[in-house]
Formats: structure tokens, C-alpha cells, sequence
């Protein structure tokens, strides 16, 4: 068979080609033939003298992944980078090709990790303690923790169901539970509750930054309740600073015009709805709110003047009288102060008897005064009567009476009334003054009311 030989050696023969191509040529300018030792002709070529030759050239896979090819004195294997990898590239760190035929795919300041089993590589997120930003290696006996930011929860010793997310967010907690922290900062400075306990909320940049061991605290806003120092426990706190050593306080807002101040408010549930047994809110320059009680029936809330708050009161009443003559007062012009000396009613203990008998008034309002003046002129004195209210603010003329002669040495009433706007703390007493003749009229007192003086607020 031209080009193929046989061996004959043994009783078994071999054929093979005497040539690469099969054509039987010994002739060793020919192109086609193999002219050194260890050649092999590999792939295709234009040159193929009678189509029976295996072609000369470059061998490659059908998705040109890889290529068989020369380059002399060696065979060649060509991996084609763009269809098949060979090197790994991340956010940082160039292109990274393998280590004796490896690349090692780790987790850096996370508790998650790549498991790998068989040929599959898994990033299991099913953790007890949960960590993005930081390796949580101060751990040593905490679970069920998520922390997701840098430094956030770092310093977390023990403790269980506390989430923290933000930058530093709980950074220094050693030990506590049930604490949520959202926000760049938010629980900074908290170390450990009273027992381990904490159940703190905090949500917002910074917000109970500060707050060392205090517990059961709920502050929402950036910068809430910065002013935390401590231990302050279950306080609530909405877009304010609060007060530092405040426990069990609600804190809403700021008071002001300025950013992130209010000075309006308006809550639903409240117009229109009328709630059994409740009793007047005051509001005090603070803004703090504070219930004002029942008082008994009968009694009105009574404004005490400014910076000091309404009471429960009865509505303010006295009535006094004289019970004593008093002898050779006035008739020459003399004004004579009644010295009332017997309270019969004075329930806000408002009256003072006595040479400088008056009403102190306890809140202000309109007063109806009413005063009654028994009066007898003996032989002598003066033929005009005048009867004064005198009050802080005014004198008041209650009654003017000029009686004839005739009425020498007959006793009479002068009495009049009249209603008055009045301030706490004005006085308010009854003066009588008789002119016309000399100092010998009495102002008659009695067991019975026969000189009198009263009011009430109305």
C-alpha cells in the first residue's frame, strides 16, 4: 500500500505511514512531507498537495475556549481570556490570578463566612450573632445580635436581641439586651444597663449618644435627648435635647421658631370628645403639662395672678360686724375706719378685724361689696353723713345723707353697695365720717347685725 510499510519481525505485523501525509513520497524536498525527527503536523493548512495529507496549522476547540497550536520546538495550549477566566478582580487589587491553581474567597469585618462543601461555596447569613462592619470578636457569650455598620456593637461582651445600625451605633456596649440603635452614633457611650437590662430605643443620628446605664428610655430624632448623661430611665423623648437626670418624663419637641423648634400644636382625638371624670390641664411656662385636680362642689378654679398656678376655691365671701359701740368717733369731720371685730363668714380666711379691719382680696375678679352703718348722732354733732368703701385702687362713696335738725339723738342705718373690679392683694375697708358739729356720734355695734360689712367674688 504506497505510503504505509509493515514490520515484519514477528508473526504479528504493524502497518504505518513512511510519511506524515500518507502519500508514499520519500523525496525530502517535498513541502508536504515531515523532514525532522519528533514532527507532527497539527490542524489545517493551505498546503495539501491531493487533499490526503493531515494539514499543517493551529487545532482549536469548537467555542474557541482553547487553542492546540506550534511554536517551535513545542506544542502549544492557549487558553482564550476572553471566553475562558484566568484571573479574579475585585473592588480593590487589580486582576489577582490563582496560587498553585487557587484563589481563596474570604469575609473581612463580618461574623458571615463562605463555607465551602463539595463543589458548591456558600455565604451563610444564618447567624446567632449577626455582623456587617466588624468582626465582633469582643463576644463571649451574646446571641441573637445584629450589627450592621462599622464599629457598631463592637465592644458587645454579652447580652441578647439588641440591634444596632449605623456607624459607631452602640459601639461601646459590654452588656445589655433588647436594645435597638439606628442611626451614625445612636447609643454611642452606653456601657450596660442596671442587671444587663437595657430595652433603649434609640433611632437617629446620635440620638442618646450620651446616655451611659440609664434604661427603658425611647428617643426618636437626630440628637435626641442629648442631654442623657447618665443613667436616665424610661423617659420618652420626640426632637428634643431633654433635661439632664430626667426618669419618667415625655419630652416633645422644642419650644421655638427655629429649626427643628415648634411653638404650634394641634393634636387630634381631643375637640369634641368629652371624657368622664376629667379634670382641667395647666400648662406651665415649661411646657409641662399637669392635671389640676376636682375640687369639692361649690368650688371654682381660681387664678392666683401670674407665675403661680389656679387653685380649687369656694368663691371668695365674708361678712363681718361690730359687736362694740363705738363711742364719740366722728361729728366734727373725723373719718373713722369701722374696727369691725366678729367674723360670721370668711372662707379663704381673707379678713382682718380689729383698728385696721379690711379685706385682703385672695384673686382677682369683679367683688359685690354691701355695707351697713348704724349711726347716732347725740346732741351736738354734725347733720352730715358720708359712708366710704375704701379699696387700694379708689374710695368709693357708698351713701351721703344730710338729715335736719330734728334728727338730733335718733339712730339710724346708712347702707349702700356697689360691685368692684379688684386685683389680688388689694385691701378694701369701710370708713365713716360725720361733719357738722362735734366728736359725739357713736357707731352702734350689737350681738345682732346692725353695723355690717360683706362681699363676695362674682
Amino acid at each position: 500500500m504506497p505510503g504505509f510499510v509493515s514490520s515484519i519481525s514477528n508473526s504479528n505485523e504493524a502497518v504505518f505511514a513512511n510519511n506524515g501525509d500518507f502519500s508514499g513520497s520519500t523525496d525530502p524536498s517535498e513541502l508536504n512531507g515531515l523532514q525532522t525527527d519528533g514532527q507532527l503536523w497539527i490542524g489545517s493548512t493551505t498546503i495539501n498537495a491531493g487533499g490526503t495529507h493531515i494539514n499543517v496549522g493551529a487545532l482549536t476547540s469548537t467555542d474557541s475556549s482553547i487553542t492546540v497550536g506550534y511554536s517551535s520546538p513545542n506544542i502549544t495550549l492557549v487558553a482564550n481570556g476572553s471566553v475562558l477566566g484566568k484571573t479574579i478582580t475585585g473592588n480593590s487589587g487589580g486582576a489577582l490570578s490563582p496560587t498553585a491553581g487557587n484563589w481563596n474567597v474570604v469575609t473581612a469585618n463580618s461574623t458571615v463566612k463562605f463555607a465551602g462543601s463539595g463543589s458548591t461555596l456558600t455565604q451563610d447569613f444564618g447567624l446567632n450573632n449577626l455582623y456587617i462592619g466588624n468582626s465582633a470578636t469582643a463576644i463571649i457569650s451574646a446571641s441573637s445580635n445584629v450589627a450592621v455598620g462599622q464599629n457598631a456593637g463592637k465592644d458587645l461582651i454579652s447580652g441578647i436581641a439588641n440591634v444596632f445600625i449605623g456607624t459607631d451605633a452602640a459601639r461601646t456596649m459590654t452588656a445589655s439586651s433588647s436594645n435597638v440603635a439606628v442611626g451614625d452614633s445612636a447609643l454611642r457611650n452606653f456601657t450596660s444597663g442596671d442587671a444587663n437590662a437595657g430595652s433603649n430605643i434609640a433611632i437617629g443620628s446620635s440620638a442618646l449618644g450620651n446616655l451611659l446605664t440609664g434604661t427603658h428610655n425611647v428617643s426618636i430624632g437626630p440628637g435626641n435627648a442629648g442631654n442623657y448623661t447618665g443613667a436616665e430611665t424610661s423617659n420618652i423623648v420626640i426632637s428634643s435635647s431633654a433635661t439632664t437626670g430626667d426618669n419618667n418624663t415625655i419630652r416633645i419637641g422644642t419650644q421655638g421658631t427655629g429649626l427643628g423648634q415648634q411653638n404650634r400644636n394641634f393634636q387630634a382625638g381631643i375637640t369634641g370628645v368629652t371624657v368622664a371624670a376629667s379634670e382641667p390641664v395647666a400648662v406651665a411656662s415649661t411646657g409641662q403639662l399637669s392635671g389640676l385636680g376636682f375640687g369639692t362642689s361649690g368650688q371654682v378654679l381660681t387664678s392666683n395672678g401670674a407665675a403661680t398656678s389656679p387653685t380649687w376655691q369656694a368663691a371668695p365671701a365674708f361678712t363681718v360686724r361690730l359687736a362694740s359701740d363705738a363711742t364719740n368717733v366722728t361729728g366734727d369731720g373725723t373719718i373713722y375706719q369701722v374696727a369691725y371685730d366678729t367674723v360670721l363668714l370668711d372662707n379663704v380666711s381673707a379678713f382682718t378685724t380689729g383698728s385696721s379691719a379690711r379685706y385682703t382680696i385672695p384673686t382677682t375678679g369683679n367683688y359685690r361689696f354691701e355695707v351697713g352703718v348704724d349711726i347716732f348722732p347725740d346732741i351736738g354733732s354734725g347733720l352730715q353723713f358720708l359712708v366710704f368703701l375704701q379699696t387700694t385702687a379708689r374710695q368709693v362713696l357708698i351713701n351721703n345723707i344730710t338729715y335736719p335738725l330734728s334728727f338730733i339723738g335718733t339712730q339710724f342705718v346708712i347702707s349702700g353697695s356697689i360691685t368692684l373690679p379688684m386685683t389680688i392683694g388689694d385691701t378694701a375697708y369701710v370708713a365713716v365720717q360725720v361733719a357738722g358739729g362735734s366728736k359725739t356720734c357713736t357707731v352702734f355695734g350689737s350681738s345682732n347685725v346692725v353695723t355690717w360689712f360683706s362681699g363676695s367674688k362674682v
